[in-house]
């Protein structure tokens, strides 16, 4: 995703703008890189004049294959509470599961719908926190179960 977070400009408010700025946050998908938005970044500033970009902060995508055993146990708990199609989505980095990848272990998020906790007034439904602590008991039992 990419969100126009701020926009500042100009001297006046009745004048033209004679400079802008703007920070932007990008949310670099899985299998792009840092390095890779920001050779794209550079070439369209290079090709105009007097725009330049700077990374704020970032760090690169991580993710955990969904045929992995950690990924395919939540996905067998969810469907014994969850029979309706559900389908992944990628998190915000912010996440403890980055953490755990750049250690080596697999790791996934599942929680309460992602569109109504990831904002101003964020909030879930009761009924969705009770089915979570279902799946994440069942998930820890299947993995557990399987040669652990």
């Amino acid at each position: 995703s990419v969100n126009v977070g701020e926009i500042l400009g100009g001297q006046f408010i009745s004048q033209i703008a004679t400079t802008a700025k703007t920070k932007v946050d990008i949310r670099i998908p899985p299998g792009l890189t840092v390095r890779e938005i920001s050779t794209k970044l550079d070439k369209l500033c290079a090709s105009e004049d007097n725009i330049s970009w700077r990374v704020i902060k970032g760090w690169n995508p991580s993710w955990t294959g969904q045929k992995t055993e950690i990924a395919v146990s939540i996905s067998h708990a969810k469907n014994k509470f969850l029979p309706e199609a559900t389908q992944p989505v990628v998190r915000l980095p912010a996440s403890d599961a980055s953490r755990w990848r750049s250690l080596g272990v697999p790791a996934v998020c599942i929680g309460p719908q992602p569109e109504l906790v990831s904002g101003v007034d964020d909030y879930a439904w009761i009924s969705d926190i009770v089915n979570c602590a279902k799946i994440y008991a069942l998930s820890a039992w299947i993995f557990l179960s399987n040669n652990h």
